[in-house]
């Protein structure tokens, strides 16, 4: 063989082993993690809802094979009509649909709208941070909820059931088939956060493990690790409690204290094979963390 030609094989075969040791190290993040992440800039660009003002909402993210997934976003509990349901499709890696079961009604008139916006929803987010309760505005829910007749919000749209199962039986189980301690499960698990909510350096060295926190931290205390394994879409996982935290802002009437990406996020691990198989996020400022 050609000596020229023999060292640049040697060459590229050199590069090739650094860059699959590279991507070894490297996070894996789901399919349906990365197309919820697209549904909710499409969100976003299309109706205003942010990572901030998803707070109210409950979030499903479907595979219903050959690329393609469906993101639904629904109205937490008796909010379910006026906040409505939105619906995003995903086809390998594109979104192709979107929708909101009040597209086309007038949503001007603040809390006196039928449907509630991201307007509307800014403004519960503030009410909230004011007074640390829900109760002002689920007053107007309710009455809404009269005015149209709702009684069973199962009737307003298809709402896909809850894909997380925990038991006592579940959880043993999962844990046991767990190739990764918690500790190493809980690293990969920011590292996902950063990945795929496009964390700068400097939030990512301030994500913190919730259950390492203590009262003195504002929290409730350490969780118990053995309630974090379950069942979720079919894969054993478990769940880590990420909290990011970096306002430092003064208490300001009528300015919500909020910095971009701050709250929690549920991040579902794959106990066998350390995937990031999905990742709820939540800012935690609107009653509902």
């Amino acid at each position: 063989m050609n000596k020229m030609i023999r060292t640049g094989l040697l060459i590229l075969l050199a590069v090739s082993m650094l860059l699959t040791t590279a991507t070894a190290g490297e996070v894996i993040i789901s399919e349906r993690e990365k197309a919820s992440r697209l549904a909710d800039k499409a969100m976003e660009e299309k109706y205003g809802i942010t990572l901030l003002t998803q707070e109210y909402f409950n979030r499903n993210t479907a595979d219903e094979g050959n690329g393609r997934f469906v993101v639904q976003y629904w109205g937490i509990e008796d909010w379910g009509f006026v906040l409505g349901n939105y619906k995003v499709v995903v086809d390998n890696g594109k979104v192709t649909e979107i929708t909101w079961s009040h597209d086309g009604e007038d949503t001007s008139g603040g809390m006196n709208a039928d449907a509630w916006g991201n307007e509307q929803i800014l403004e519960m987010l503030l009410m909230n941070q004011e007074s640390g309760e829900t109760s002002q505005f689920d007053e107007k829910i309710q009455e809404i909820n009269r005015k149209h007749g709702i009684t069973d919000f199962s009737e307003l749209f298809e709402v896909p059931e809850d894909e997380r199962i925990w038991d006592e039986i579940g959880y043993q189980n999962v844990r046991e088939q767990a190739a990764l301690s918690a500790e190493e499960m809980t690293r990969i698990a920011m590292e996902g956060i950063r990945v795929s909510f496009e964390l700068t350096d400097e939030q990512a060295t301030n994500l913190v493990d919730v259950n390492t926190l203590t009262e003195e931290d504002g929290e409730d205390g350490e969780e118990d690790e053995d309630t974090e394994y379950y069942m979720f879409h079919g894969a054993p996982c478990y769940m880590a409690n990420i909290m990011l935290a970096e306002n430092d802002q003064a208490k300001i009437p009528g300015q919500l204290r909020y910095k971009e990406k701050d709250g929690y996020y549920w991040v579902y691990i794959n106990v066998v094979t350390g995937v990031v198989e999905e990742i709820f996020y939540i800012a935690g400022i609107g009653g509902n963390g």
